[in-house]
């Protein structure tokens, strides 16, 4: 089941769902990345996914780097939502939606989320070390991109690709770039943080930090991977998100 042109996609619709979980995707990635975890969530854990304006579905739609733009098109569709418990997980950007996605269910809606994973993502809290790219030239700002360990060869190597990922990608990386952390809400969530040990971007310590954002526990999983390993290593990301919701995957 899906609902695309929607900001929130269903890729797997159940019975008698027991949670709700939702996934932010990365910089340039929408719901479809998330679309093969249904083959390996329980029937009991109803699974959907986020596209944000300008993708999937959405395409159509204008792009926006502002993430309250974001955040209020999910919130429009979060009233069922709270029907069941919900649990949230974000990679790279997905986990600054998924965070601040969270702190608008909670200060707005007055609900709070089951539980946060974070994953491949710096604390929302921590000054930018980076410098600021998405203003940079085309051929600069994919430099920079091409520096990363996962992008698509094909989108450097076809101009119909750039074509249409480029603006995406700008997009979103200004959001990330220009988003400036405010409010000391804090979740009352248990948060479960993914990194990966061969990550050059996303250290140990940046991902530890987040436990300055909950009230309850938090805990930090390794991958032996790079940054992208919610791709190359999927099944692990949802072992992890599984054991700590206390369901099992389906392998």
């Amino acid at each position: 089941m899906s609902n695309l042109g929607e900001p929130l996609v269903c890729w797997k619709k159940s019975r008698n769902p027991r949670i709700r979980l939702i996934c932010f995707p990365y910089a340039g990635g929408g719901s479809f990345m998330y679309k093969d975890w249904a083959k390996y969530i329980p029937d009991d854990v109803e699974l959907l996914a986020v596209d944000l304006r300008g993708r999937g579905g959405r395409f159509n739609e204008r792009l926006s780097a502002d993430i309250n733009t974001h955040i209020n098109d999910i919130l429009v569709n979060y009233g069922h939502l709270n029907e069941l418990p919900l649990i949230v997980f974000g990679h790279s950007m997905g986990g600054l939606l998924g965070f601040e996605f969270s702190r608008a269910v909670k200060e707005r809606l007055g609900h709070e989320i089951l539980h946060f994973f974070p994953s491949a993502s710096r604390a929302p809290q921590l000054p930018r070390v980076m410098d600021v790219t998405y203003n940079l030239s085309d051929d600069d700002f994919l430099s920079k991109l091409g520096e990363s360990d996962g992008l698509p060869r094909e989108i450097f190597e076809s101009s119909e690709l750039r074509d249409i990922f480029l603006p995406i990608l700008r997009s979103d990386v200004r959001l990330c770039e220009v988003y400036c952390f405010e409010g000391a809400t804090l979740l009352e969530c248990p948060i479960s943080v993914i990194g990966g040990t061969m990550d050059q971007g996303v250290l140990r310590h940046e991902l530890e930090t987040w436990r300055e954002h909950t009230t309850k526990d938090t805990c930090l999983h390794l991958i032996s991977a790079g940054h992208f390993y919610v791709d190359t290593h999927r099944l692990q990301v949802i072992n992890i998100i599984m054991k700590q919701i206390g369901s099992t995957s389906i392998l």
